[in-house]
């Protein structure tokens, strides 16, 4: 972004109006050309945004009712009928250009969870059944190439207030506790893209989530993704 420079009046001293004026005449001047480099969070602007006019791409499923149900211990994309939560890039994708970053986020409201097993009593993997997952996962192509996929972030989150086997009321001592169930909450999360390479092509982008125990079922409503394709 533009620095805005200002004049340091030091005590006794009277300024003038030019100096006065300086900062807001710098202001002025410097608003006219911000330097299209800075990506920083918080700080993009219409002069950041690739010059395709097409740089925003959004999904979004404003329905309130729920998606299919999420009850596969493996990455499943989030589906309402026939229709996943997906960016297919137009033609044969973006082609971006080395280091060019692309930001996404992705966002739903958890709902009604049917929520059965909290824990696991035995095996390696303690605890695992009380949580799910989400993850961003983009599909690419380099210099004419293969399909491939990589992941972008995972994102993981509780059924409910189970944090171990033993699960003690704080009210009477011995007395067992359950889980509380963590229901109709957002979910949130986001990350940068940004290719190492030159010849990348961005074909899709998938918003996917799994549980980890095939007696929990997760439930989604209004869910979306969202990129800003960015210059580089």
């Amino acid at each position: 972004m533009p620095f805005v420079n200002t004049t340091l009046i030091v005590d006794d001293e009277i300024p003038t109006a030019a100096e006065l004026n300086a900062p807001y005449d710098d202001l002025a001047t410097a608003s006219a050309a911000i330097d299209s480099d800075n990506i920083a969070s918080g700080a993009i602007r219409h002069q950041h945004i690739y010059f395709n006019p097409s740089s925003l791409y959004i999904f979004e499923d404003d329905n309130s009712t729920n998606i299919t149900d999420i009850n596969s211990t493996s990455y499943v994309t989030l589906t309402r009928g026939a229709q996943p939560t997906e960016i297919d890039l137009p033609g044969a994708g973006l082609a971006l250009e080395r280091y060019q970053p692309v930001r996404i986020s992705g966002t739903c409201l958890v709902t009604n969870n049917n929520f059965t097993k909290t824990w696991d009593f035995v095996g390696t993997d303690l605890g695992k059944a009380n949580l799910y997952a989400f993850r961003i996962l983009l599909s690419i192509s380099t210099s004419g190439g293969p399909t491939t996929t990589v992941t972008l972030g995972e994102w993981g989150y509780s059924f409910g207030t189970a944090s171990s086997t033993d699960r003690n009321s704080t009210l009477s001592a011995g007395l067992s506790s359950t889980s509380i169930s963590l229901c109709f909450q957002t979910a949130q999360f986001e990350g940068i893209y940004r290719p190492s390479t030159t010849g990348v092509v961005l074909e899709k982008i998938e918003l996917q989530a799994k549980v980890f125990d095939l007696a929990n079922t997760l439930r989604i409503s209004r869910n979306a993704l969202h990129a800003i394709v960015a210059e580089r």
